[in-house]
């Protein structure tokens, strides 16, 4: 159950490659990092989401 919603917040399919999830990862990373979105309440939750997203993922042998 919590690695659907996992992919879900990342975007990714549950047959997504673990380079897909890797990817998919470091690009949310870029896209809602603190420095670039200062200030930016939902951008933090959006980024605190694909953090937790990708321990998930990681934890239950995704990627």
């Amino acid at each position: 159950m919590l690695e659907a919603k996992a992919f879900e917040t990342l975007g990714l399919s549950p047959d997504a490659t673990p380079e897909e999830i890797r990817s998919r990862y470091k690009q949310r990373l870029k896209m809602h990092h603190p420095d670039a979105n200062y200030g930016d309440r939902n951008s933090e939750d959006q980024l605190q989401a694909s953090i937790d997203a990708h321990k998930i993922l990681k934890l239950n042998g995704f990627c």
